[in-house]
């Protein structure tokens, strides 16, 4: 925005919650205040409120912006009341406007709207998708009660309790730890739901720890939160797997982990899963739920053991032609070797999925059908 004498653009956040705040994002990335006047302009302030009292009332000096020059004020550290957004059950919309003012005069301003989640929502991919780790809670007492739980399976399976993470240096022993855990939420027999009933348009509420184990319901992102701090409390380094509509959990069997927080590439955890590696394992979460009997290692091997035919690539690239209206020979000339491999990559872990929630559907059927003889 701007007036005869100076411009003003602003980058924010559009978006926040408790998680971003807690975790030092700012929210405020870039102004960019322009003197478009043939004067030197003296004596400026940049002021930054909320309607709503969100954001405590920011004023920074300026002393001189030359004429023609250009300032930029970055990831700026405005302070924001964290105790309203650790309150906040639904979701609030404000008012928050970024204005240079001379004297008692605004020269130009600028109002954009701001919206802050509950504290149990993620903003999902599209926000610092990164945050979704922040939701993970190893340290919560009902995921201390299940590894408790968890050490008892291990007595019971290897007679050594011990949760020690990679210092055995032993791959079927995190394996065993992982089973392990597997099997402690399994025992809980927590029934799979669907998201919380919520009125945002992008992201997910989210069953913390404590709220799927008092409820005894979970969706797959409550669930996979759940599995993976249970992992990390245990000292193994887990990793979460996001597709389109669906989440399920990984670990690292060697004491290792990728170098970014976020892996877009899916051939990097193909590769650590194939047999001559097997530095990784995954797990689909939702085989934890209630009327779902597979083993920790049915649903390994399903997961683990999937190859992706050239027949079922062919479906996939017609798919593609019939989608673009294109000839199908066309798509295949814009395809090289690589790109042909991430797709097998791609439908290899969406079968890995598939397979386990088809076998989930064929044990509820199951226990329906004995349900209904009896």
């Amino acid at each position: 925005m701007e007036d005869a004498k100076i411009q003003l653009t602003c980058k924010i956040d559009k978006v926040l919650n408790y998680a971003m705040i807690y975790n030092g994002f700012p929210i405020i990335h870039d102004i960019c205040i322009k003197n478009t006047s043939d004067i030197d302009l003296q004596n400026l302030t940049l002021n930054i409120v909320t309607d709503n009292g969100m954001i405590k009332p920011f004023i920074q000096g300026i002393e001189l912006i030359k004429s023609e020059e250009e300032i930029h004020f970055n990831e700026l550290e405005v302070q924001i009341d964290a105790q309203y957004l650790s309150a906040l059950t639904e979701k609030d919309i404000c008012q928050l406007t970024i204005s240079v003012k001379q004297a008692d005069g605004t020269l130009v301003s600028d109002t954009k709207k701001l919206t802050a989640l509950a504290f149990d929502q993620w903003p999902g991919v599209l926000v610092n998708p990164e945050l979704l780790a922040s939701f993970v809670m190893p340290n919560h007492p009902v995921v201390n009660s299940m590894i408790q739980l968890a050490s008892q399976y291990l007595d019971k399976w290897t007679k050594d309790p011990s949760l020690a993470g990679y210092q055995y240096g032993d791959p079927n022993r995190v394996k065993n730890m992982a089973a392990a855990a597997y099997a402690a939420i399994q025992q809980k027999n927590i029934t799979y739901a669907e998201p919380p009933s919520s009125f945002e348009s992008s992201g997910q509420r989210i069953r913390l720890a404590d709220a799927v184990l008092d409820q005894n319901l979970g969706t797959c992102m409550d669930m996979t939160l759940l599995y993976v701090a249970c992992l990390e409390q245990m000292g193994l380094n887990p990793v979460m797997i996001l597709m389109n509509g669906h989440i399920f959990a990984g670990v690292w069997l060697i004491d290792d982990s990728f170098s970014d927080i976020i892996t877009p590439d899916p051939s990097q955890i193909e590769k650590r899963m194939s047999k001559g590696i097997h530095e990784m394992t995954v797990v689909e979460c939702t085989a934890m739920c209630a009327g779902n009997h597979s083993s920790f290692d049915e649903a390994v091997a399903k997961a683990e053991n999937i190859e992706i035919s050239d027949e079922r690539v062919e479906e996939e690239l017609q798919k593609m032609a019939d989608a673009y209206k294109m000839e199908l020979d066309k798509v295949k000339s814009l395809m090289d070797d690589a790109a042909i491999d991430q797709m097998k990559d791609d439908l290899a872990i969406q079968a890995a999925v598939d397979l386990v929630r088809d076998a989930a559907k064929e044990v509820e059927a199951k226990e329906e059908e004995k349900s209904e003889e009896a």
